[in-house]
């Protein structure tokens, strides 16, 4: 899979998609501060899920969860 060569929001976005059973294509952004006009840092984004009521997800808790997919699968 791609998580073994690399950890990045593209290769976690397509585990996220065939872990939820789903053709692994996915649209993806980059969340931007309107200050600094360069990522969102973790803290920040951790708060504007929580304040709009969104699930905040680990890289860990992505590849833990894909690994148990795999196992099934295998």
């Amino acid at each position: 899979s791609g998580l073994e060569n690399r950890e990045g929001h593209t290769e976690l976005s397509t585990a996220l998609m065939k872990i939820a059973g789903l053709t692994p294509v996915a649209a993806i952004c980059e969340m931007m501060d309107s200050k600094t006009h360069k990522a969102l840092s973790r803290k920040d984004t951790i708060l504007y899920a929580k304040k709009n009521n969104l699930k905040f997800l680990e890289t860990n808790e992505i590849k833990d969860a894909y690994r148990k997919l795999q196992k099934v699968s295998s």
